[in-house]
């Protein structure tokens, strides 16, 4: 008689669920917002900056953890063919039976309630005002896929443009605002370059599954422009990536050697320039995760460079 199979561990399958691999882009973009404060000579609370760092991860796996939940209740991840991937569709956490919905939200909602503690950690030093880009970073996440707006379904560009302010201007001057003690609109600004990077992981994505995305009513933009139109249109990306970064150096709201973050664009470039409109579910998966590596690289360089620059006095 067989031994029974052991049940995983049930935190390694949230962490699982919430795609934690894959908050390596979040937790750049972190570094580079506390550096930016850094490199612009403002005082800076050091102990909040690996505050800041956990709390975007634990931010972030709730966010994946929410958004998979609501979508495999929509049906989108149960009818896409890369549920059973461990990237996408859920992780195969829930359209395999390894955990219910129930189960994910609450360790959903578990992660949130970490990043919240870390969050009040920082305010500490930081003042409370840090909670504000925090929370409208959060809401944002969260009306992605969840009701009233559930934006990300309504399509159109909108779940895009959501995805860009959270993960960019609001991660990034969040950050800077956790070490510095204050709102920055230059961090802010520099956020938008790395938000371009990251709403490109999400726009790729789409392409794995258009059909299960029609099928549930989530427009996405591949699922309303077909996967042509929708691959030509992807070039804006890392060209309006690029054209932030530059025109942030020319301002001198960038040192000079930041722009060696025009890595991250060149990098999705290259793979862009690879793929074909006709490409296998393999290919579009490959695609989606060159973008999560060009993001990756692009913030970790912007944040080096941030530091470099600090302290060669550039």
């Amino acid at each position: 008689m067989s031994a029974a199979t052991p049940r995983p561990n049930p935190l390694l399958l949230a962490l699982k669920l919430g795609r934690a691999h894959y908050t390596t882009i979040v937790v750049a973009a972190t570094l580079a917002g506390g550096l930016y404060v850094y490199w612009r000579g403002g005082p800076v609370f050091w102990v909040n900056l690996p505050l800041a760092v956990l709390g975007a991860f634990f931010a972030h796996v709730a966010a994946n953890v929410i958004n998979d939940v609501y979508d495999f209740r929509s049906g989108v991840d149960t009818l896409a063919p890369t549920r059973d991937s461990p990237d996408f569709g859920g992780s195969n956490v829930l359209t395999g039976g390894l955990m219910t919905p129930g189960e994910g939200f609450t360790w959903g909602v578990g992660f949130a309630v970490v990043a919240l503690g870390l969050g009040a950690a920082i305010a500490l030093s930081a003042g409370w005002g840090v909670f504000l880009p925090a929370l409208a970073g959060a809401l944002i996440a969260f009306q992605y896929v969840a009701p009233p707006l559930r934006f990300g379904y309504l399509g159109h560009g909108l779940g895009e443009l959501g995805i860009l302010i959270a993960f960019g201007p609001l991660t990034v001057a969040g950050a800077a605002w956790a070490v510095g003690g204050k709102w920055s609109w230059g961090a802010a600004a520099v956020g938008l370059v790395v938000g371009l990077n990251i709403v490109a992981i999400l726009y790729c994505h789409h392409f794995t599954h258009p059909e299960a995305d029609r099928q549930v009513g989530k427009m996405s933009p591949v699922a309303v422009l077909g996967k042509p139109a929708a691959l030509r249109l992807a070039w804006l990306l890392p060209v309006l990536s690029a054209g932030t970064l530059i025109v942030l150096g020319a301002c001198r709201l960038l040192p000079v050697i930041a722009l060696l973050a025009l890595v991250a664009p060149v990098m999705f470039s290259q793979a862009l320039a690879k793929t074909k409109a006709d490409a296998s579910i393999e290919g579009f998966g490959n695609l989606t995760r060159a973008a999560a590596g060009a993001a990756t690289v692009g913030g970790a360089v912007l944040a080096l460079a941030l530091l470099v620059a600090r302290l060669l006095g550039w």
